[in-house]
């Protein structure tokens, strides 16, 4: 996967279709214990915050502290995966009413969470935990430690 970087601190990756997600996740992991947790040091965080994007195919990744309101984030990934983009714009496309949209948004999130908590024990950031939070809602889509 190749990163572009953004702003300092940040960078910017896309994950084809047909890219497996395990390479990507895994990449992801390791940018973060290799390139952005080293750039907060001294600064307290407690876990990796993870916001889906879906309706640009976004997740962005970052350390954060669980009692901060702001966002102050100081380094991050963002990551595009193109079938999560895919899957959303069929979605929005269909006939499904707002409530139904809802409901098979969020089952998609679930899905690429069980995905990802699976990959991300195999990374360096084990005991860590995420928190994955649904951006267009503003909802917290699921906090767990990855053992």
């Amino acid at each position: 996967m190749d990163w572009t970087e953004l702003d300092a601190g940040f960078e910017l990756a896309t994950v084809a279709c047909d890219m497996p997600h395990d390479e990507a996740i895994l990449d992801i992991f390791s940018k973060l214990a290799d390139k952005v947790l080293p750039l907060r040091t001294g600064e307290e965080w407690d876990h990796i915050r993870m916001e889906f994007w879906a309706d640009s195919g976004r997740v962005v990744v970052y350390p954060a502290l669980s009692n901060k309101q702001d966002r102050t984030e100081k380094a991050g990934c963002q990551v595009v995966f193109e079938d999560l983009l895919r899957t959303y714009e069929s979605l929005a496309n269909s006939e499904l009413t707002d409530d139904a949209f809802e409901v098979q948004i969020n089952k998609e999130l679930h899905t690429w969470t069980d995905e990802i908590i699976s990959i991300a024990s195999k990374s360096p950031l084990t005991d860590t935990r995420l928190i994955f939070i649904d951006s267009a809602s503003g909802s917290l889509v699921r906090d767990i430690t990855i053992t």
